[in-house]
C-alpha cells in the first residue's frame, strides 16, 4: 500500500476513533462544532432532531410532570399547533389573552432548549410552570404519537383514561409546502445551539426528501393517532375542517374538553384565535432557547404565524410532477393499506 494511502488510511482510524471516544464520554461536544456538528452527532447515534427527547414519556418519567385532568395537544408538524393551542388555552382559561408568550403558559417535556437542558432540570422547570400557571390540569405540546418504533407509554390514551390527547393533521403536501420556510426561518443563533441544525434548505425537493425521511413526523404520526381515534379520550381533527369550520371546532373541543362554552367565550375564542389576529400579534408566539441567561429565537417573529400561511389548497404551487410521483410512492409504502386514512389525512372530512 503506498504511503499517503496508509497516512490517510491511519487519520481516518484515528479521526474515528476520538469520534467515538467523544461519542462515549461527552457526546454534545459534537454540537459545540459550528454549522455541521449535528452531522457526528448524528452518525454517533444521536437523537434526530437533537433537540427532541422522548424519555420524558417512559414509564418511569411521564407520571413525574403529567397528571390526570391534563390535556396534551399532539399535532403533525406544520398542522396549525400554535393556533389549535391558542384555542385550548382560551378555552381553558375562560379567554385569559394577558400573557407575554403563549408558549410560557404550556408545557413542552420533548423540547431541549439547549444539549445540557437534561430530563431532570425540565421536570422541574414544568412542574414550577404548573404552579405558576395555576389553572389545575394542564396543556402540553408534543409532535410525536403513542405507536411505531418508539411506543410512547405516555402518549397511549388506553392507559391513561383521565388524559385528553387532542390531535391534528394536514394535507402532507401542504406539510410539505409550509415546512419550507419554517425551516429556514430558523436563527442562526438558534441553529447554533444544536450544532447547524436544522441546515437551511434551498429547493422544495429537499424539504419533501426531509419530511420522508422523518416519517415520524407525518406519516407515523397520521397513522399510530388514526389507530386510537375511537378512544373516548382522543379528539382527532383536520386543519382542512377546522379552517372550513372555526366556531364548529371550538364547540367540538370545549365538549371535549369538558368546558362550559357561553357565547361571550366562544366569540373570544373565534376572534383571538383567528389567523389575522395571531399573526398581527406574532411576538406572543416566539419561542425561546438556550442557555440560561441568554435567551434565543428560536425561529424568527413571525414565522410560527407566516402572513399568508394557512392555506388548505393541497399546495398545488409547490410540487413539481417529480415531486408529486415521489409524495405518492410514500403514501402507498406508508398508508396504502388503510386506505380510509389516505382519504381522510389527504382530503379532510368528518373522522369516520
Amino acid at each position: 500500500m503506498p504511503a499517503r494511502m496508509v497516512l490517510v488510511s491511519t487519520a481516518v482510524a484515528m479521526v474515528a476513533a476520538m469520534m467515538g471516544c467523544v461519542a462515549l464520554a461527552k457526546p454534545e461536544l459534537f454540537l459545540r462544532i459550528p454549522e455541521v456538528g449535528f452531522i457526528p452527532w448524528a452518525l454517533t447515534g444521536g437523537r434526530m432532531p437533537p433537540f427532541f427527547d422522548a424519555t420524558s414519556f417512559d414509564p418511569t418519567n411521564f407520571h413525574r410532570w403529567a397528571q390526570d385532568g391534563d390535556v396534551i395537544v399532539a399535532s403533525a408538524i406544520k398542522s396549525g399547533t400554535m393556533m389549535l393551542h391558542q384555542m385550548v388555552y382560551l378555552l381553558r382559561s375562560g379567554g385569559h389573552y394577558d400573557f407575554e408568550r403563549l408558549t410560557d403558559e404550556i408545557g413542552n417535556m420533548q423540547l431541549m432548549k439547549y444539549p445540557e437542558h437534561l430530563l431532570e432540570k425540565r421536570i422541574t422547570e414544568q412542574n414550577a410552570r404548573r404552579a405558576r400557571v395555576g389553572l389545575g390540569n394542564q396543556q402540553w405540546l408534543t409532535h410525536m404519537a403513542p405507536g411505531g418504533k418508539k411506543n410512547l407509554y405516555g402518549l397511549d390514551p388506553k392507559k391513561h383514561p383521565g388524559i385528553k390527547y387532542l390531535c391534528i393533521t394536514r394535507n402532507g403536501k401542504e406539510v410539505v409546502r409550509s415546512y419550507f420556510p419554517f425551516l429556514n426561518a430558523y436563527s442562526k443563533e438558534g441553529r447554533d445551539v444544536w450544532g447547524g441544525f436544522p441546515p437551511p434548505v434551498k429547493l422544495p425537493e429537499d424539504v419533501l426528501n426531509l419530511v420522508l425521511h422523518h416519517a415520524e413526523f407525518y406519516f407515523e404520526h397520521g397513522e399510530q393517532w388514526w389507530d386510537v381515534r375511537n378512544a373516548p379520550n382522543v379528539l382527532l381533527l383536520h386543519f382542512t375542517d377546522v379552517l372550513s369550520d372555526k366556531k364548529g371546532t371550538i364547540e367540538k373541543i370545549a365538549e371535549f374538553l369538558g368546558i362550559e362554552l357561553t357565547e361571550e367565550l366562544a366569540a373570544v375564542v373565534l376572534e383571538k384565535s383567528s389567523h389575522e389576529f395571531m399573526q398581527q400579534n406574532s411576538k406572543k408566539y416566539v419561542q425561546y432557547i438556550g442557555y440560561p441567561g441568554k435567551e434565543i429565537v428560536r425561529v424568527k417573529e413571525g414565522k410560527h404565524i407566516r402572513k399568508g400561511g394557512g392555506k388548505s389548497d393541497g399546495a398545488k404551487d409547490f410540487f413539481t410532477p417529480d415531486m408529486d410521483a415521489k409524495w405518492d410512492a410514500a403514501v402507498n409504502k406508508y398508508w396504502g393499506h388503510k386506505p380510509e386514512l389516505i382519504e381522510w389525512a389527504l382530503k379532510s372530512g368528518e373522522v369516520k
